[in-house]
């Protein structure tokens, strides 16, 4: 099961500890997606693939 879709457990409670629950959930989203942006930018493979892009076209030339 992939680790960011967990099932919360949210029982009767106030209105106010819901929406800080929820706030919570959505901030630790978005810092999850940012960091993976991170991620991948400093990933080296896109660095690969255009290097390779260039081989290819200069031997097609």
């Amino acid at each position: 099961m992939n680790s960011q879709y967990i099932r919360h457990e949210v029982r009767g409670c106030e209105t106010s500890d819901l929406r800080n629950f929820w706030e919570k959930t959505i901030e630790q989203q978005t810092q999850y997606l940012q960091n993976e942006k991170e991620r991948q930018r400093r990933s080296a493979l896109t660095k690969l693939r255009n290097e390779w892009m260039e081989r290819l076209e200069k031997r097609i030339k």
